[in-house]
C-alpha cells in the first residue's frame, strides 16, 4: 500500500489512510448492524411512546416563596396539593438576603427537607446573622398528571 502523501498513490491512498483509522469504528457498526436495523424500524413506535409519556406525564415547574425566621428556627411552607413527594423530580432552594447575597443548599447555613405536605427550612445556629428574614425560593420540578 502507498502512503496517502504518496503522489503516485492516487485517490485510492486516501481511501485506505481513512478506513484504516476509522476500521475500529467500521467493524463495531458491522456488528451492531441487526440492532441498528432494529431500532431503524421501530422509531416511528418509540416516538409515539416518547410524545405519549410527555402528554400523560409532562414536567412543571413550581417556585415557592417564604422568608426564613431566627437562627435555629424551623420555617414550614405548605407545599400544593398538586405536588406530591412521589411525583417529585428535583427540588432546589435558594436563600437571597436582602443586601443581594445568595446562599445555596451547599452552604451549609441551612437544612431543608420535606415534611407531611410542608417544604421546611430551619437555618443553622451559626449561619450569618444576615440570613435572618432572608427570602426563601424553593424551586420544585415535577410530574403534573393530566386531569
Amino acid at each position: 500500500m502507498r502512503t496517502a502523501f504518496d503522489p503516485a498513490g492516487g485517490p485510492a491512498g486516501l481511501v485506505d489512510k481513512m478506513i484504516g483509522s476509522a476500521f475500529d469504528t467500521v467493524l463495531k457498526v458491522a456488528r451492531e448492524l441487526a440492532t441498528i436495523k432494529y431500532v431503524a424500524a421501530h422509531m416511528g413506535l418509540v416516538s409515539s411512546v416518547a410524545q405519549t409519556m410527555q402528554t400523560t406525564m409532562p414536567e412543571r415547574t413550581l417556585t415557592i416563596t417564604g422568608r426564613t425566621g431566627s437562627l435555629g428556627e424551623m420555617v414550614e411552607l405548605e407545599m400544593p396539593a398538586a405536588v406530591t413527594v412521589t411525583n417529585i423530580r428535583a427540588i432546589d432552594v435558594l436563600l437571597i438576603t436582602p443586601e443581594g447575597d445568595v446562599y445555596g443548599a451547599n452552604s451549609g447555613h441551612f437544612v431543608a427537607g420535606l415534611q407531611d405536605g410542608y417544604l421546611s427550612l430551619t437555618l443553622n445556629q451559626a449561619a450569618p446573622i444576615t440570613l435572618v428574614q432572608a427570602e426563601i425560593r424553593w424551586r420544585l420540578i415535577y410530574d403534573a398528571t393530566v386531569t
